[in-house]
């Protein structure tokens, strides 16, 4: 199997100067053309072949009139970046491509002399070379292959990605993504100075696509509800493949001439294209088009006859699937059997499977150039959405699926608001959005924000919101404090305790309804079992949604015993579902730190762990005997693995850190990215 790459390479500026000359009858004489020619020897790796190449060149007529800029006799559209192939310029076994650049006057008035400024000159080739030999891991990082190792970048305005590489590959010594659970998503990158150039293309507003670990996203069907269940098919081919998307795409052959819309699919010269800016040029020019790949974008591997396929959806043509491994996607029916219903072990087991590694975009903001690297950061895409701004909205408390129509509802002239996908928590969320917030601020917002209120799990898959029940993923790790290590650091909080709650509902007049008539000298309260444990009380007043003589959710008027009944429930809940009653827990781990040190063994197990993921945490000398989740990670996309990660309440927030649906001050998106945020969000 061939490796394809591609290299790109800047040109130092060259000036053309033309000259021609008109008699009084108009007749043109004494023409001087301007050429100039150049060869440039690409640097590709030793057993790579050239398989295609294209040129780009800004065109300036600093004195006279217009001209034709030809490159190898291609025309350039003048006074504009464009591109010309020059794949057919390629001599087989050589490395070194020849191109002349030609200009003509514009024969308008007599003893013109024009002068043809070309910059910005990128040369961009494409290679191919053989598969390498696989080199063995000891110890791999689990998950799938998908982009593993290729980071690559993208024009900020792309949205459909498949297999293409992009406008080209990036070679960074530094890749690091950071995410919290319901908070910072983001990206930092150090790339070279490289001779091919490709650090050019690393600006601000630029996509990078980078490969992280990823908690599973749920199948969606026809109507857009998220679906849960599954079923176990079988492949019963030799193989099948694994696709992005459950559509066929077409690619006809180009044509010159032809007029294409954005978004048309073409095929030239052995490889597929999507059209980005609307075009009918009679010579092929690939700054207009994104490069999909020689192959279909859409299939993703190859998967061997007897792979069990957990099913979600089944359609009349598709499966929408997710193998054993974590990675998901689409096969054809036809390629598959059924076998049965997937029981709760199997279910189970696929909890406990490896977490999956896939492909997540990010938009450069801060770009610092230095004469030996390009430092650059970036915000997720979902961050995307903080630009759209909605109308103030106030409404009574309501479940997450409608509290999202809402969100979607009132969103301000856009066209594309974000999809969010919802499973409903069973947890009263409300409506209480200021004019001029944003959709980003509405969902991450630690107080008021969807998540938040909700409890939900947030997975962010490019520019989609998934909100889920905080499920009990469990992978069976248990981490037991033995021995100190450099690089783990255990630490509790007491701050939020709670050992005694106050529910309070309302009478039908709407006055408080305690748990006892008498507030004075009754017991208006439900304790923790573990109260004696504290040399203090900790009080919580808890406002309960009941109010005598208005119905339950089964219909039933409240009354006064029912509703003080739902109250102490409710109460009762804060201790044995929130364990409110139990301090915080955080357990940091750097694994940098932590090398091979004697002890490490059990921290190896977080290396296979996902966001909101459960942890066993165990410390006998400080009493922490608890679940923990997963709720932070910073990931080396260079080297596949965590640098760190952190476990423990991923609801609670540190009230002094920057917020995930803020922006830092001093970056692009704070000025740019987010300036419908106000200025009391940013600070």
């Amino acid at each position: 199997m061939a490796v394809n790459g591609s290299r790109a390479f800047a040109v130092s500026d060259v000036d053309l100067v033309s000259t021609w000359q008109k008699n009084s009858s108009g007749t043109i004489y004494n023409i001087t053309t301007a050429t100039n020619t150049r060869a440039v020897t690409v640097s590709i790796p030793d057993d790579a072949t050239l398989t295609g190449a294209s040129i780009s060149v800004t065109s300036n007529a600093a004195v006279g009139g217009a001209q034709i800029l030809t490159v190898n006799g291609k025309n350039l559209r003048y006074a504009a970046t464009t591109e010309v192939d020059l794949s057919s310029d390629i001599v087989t076994g050589s490395n070194v491509l020849t191109f002349k650049y030609k200009t003509y006057g514009n024969a308008s008035a007599t003893n013109m002399r024009s002068v043809c400024h070309l910059s910005n000159i990128v040369l961009t080739v494409t290679y191919t070379q053989p598969d390498p030999e696989p080199s063995v891991d000891p110890d791999p990082p689990a998950g799938t292959k998908e982009s593993e190792g290729l980071i690559t970048i993208h024009d900020g305005s792309e949205r459909e990605f498949g297999a293409s590489l992009g406008m080209a590959v990036l070679t960074p010594t530094k890749c690091t993504v950071t995410e919290e659970a319901g908070g910072d998503y983001s990206l930092s990158l150090e790339h070279p100075i490289t001779p091919d150039g490709r650090w050019r293309l690393i600006q601000p507003w630029m996509l990078v696509r980078v490969p992280v670990p990823m908690s599973d996203t749920p199948a969606i069907d026809s109507s857009g509800g998220i679906v849960l269940g599954y079923d176990i098919w079988v492949v019963s081919t030799a193989s099948t493949g694994l696709y992005n998307s459950n559509t066929y795409v077409r690619y006809p052959a180009w044509v010159s001439g032809q007029t294409y819309a954005v978004g048309a699919y073409v095929r030239h010269n052995g490889r597929n294209y999507r059209c980005k800016v609307p075009n009918d040029y009679t010579i092929w020019v690939p700054g207009v088009w994104y490069d999909l790949g020689t192959g279909d974008p859409k299939s993703k591997l190859s998967i061997s006859q007897g792979t069990r396929l957990y099913v979600s959806v089944a359609g009349s043509e598709w499966l929408t699937v997710r193998l054993p491994t974590g990675e998901t996607g689409y096969c054809k029916r036809a390629d598959c059997t059924f076998v049965r219903q997937a029981t709760q072990e199997d279910i189970d087991a696929l909890k406990t499977s490896a977490r999956s590694i896939r492909a997540q975009v990010f938009r450069l903001t801060d770009v610092t150039v230095t004469p030996d690297r390009v430092t650059a950061t970036g915000m997720h895409v979902s961050y995307d959405y903080s630009v759209q701004v909605m109308r103030g909205l106030s409404l009574a408390a309501s479940d997450l699926p409608e509290a999202v129509l809402d969100l979607r509802a009132n969103i301000l002239g856009a066209t594309d608001p974000p999809e969010i996908y919802v499973q409903d928590t069973g947890v009263s969320v409300t409506t209480d959005w200021s004019a001029g917030s944003t959709p980003v601020e509405a969902i991450l917002n630690p107080d008021v924000g969807l998540v938040a209120q909700a409890k939900a799990k947030l997975i962010r898959d490019n520019w989609d919101f998934f909100l889920l029940s905080n499920d009990d993923t469990y992978r069976g790790y248990t981490i037991a404090h033995g021995i100190n290590l450099a690089g783990v650091t255990w630490t509790r909080d007491f701050s939020s305790v709670v050992t005694r709650v106050i529910p309070v509902g309302s009478k039908a007049d709407g006055s408080p309804l305690y748990l006892v008539d008498n507030v004075a000298s009754g017991t208006i309260w439900v304790e923790s079992a573990h109260a004696q444990n504290y040399s203090m009380i900790a009080w919580e007043y808890l406002s309960v949604s009941v109010k005598v003589g208005e119905d339950d959710p089964d219909g039933n008027p409240y009354t006064v015993q029912t509703a003080r009944a739902e109250m102490r429930r409710q109460a009762e809940a804060r201790f044995t579902n929130d364990h409110a009653d139990d301090p915080d827990v955080t357990l940091e781990v750097e694994f940098a730190l932590l090398g091979d040190a004697v002890g490490y063994e059990q921290y190896k197990a977080l290396e296979r762990v996902s966001l909101y993921d459960w942890v066993t945490v165990v410390h006998q000398d400080i009493g922490i005997n608890t679940l923990a989740q997963v709720k932070g990670y910073t990931w080396d996309a260079l080297r596949m693995r965590f640098e760190s990660i952190s476990l423990g309440d991923v609801f609670h927030h540190d009230l002094g850190a920057l917020a995930g649906w803020q922006i830092a001050d001093g970056s692009i998106t704070s000025r740019k990215l987010s300036r419908a945020l106000r200025e009391d969000l940013t600070r």
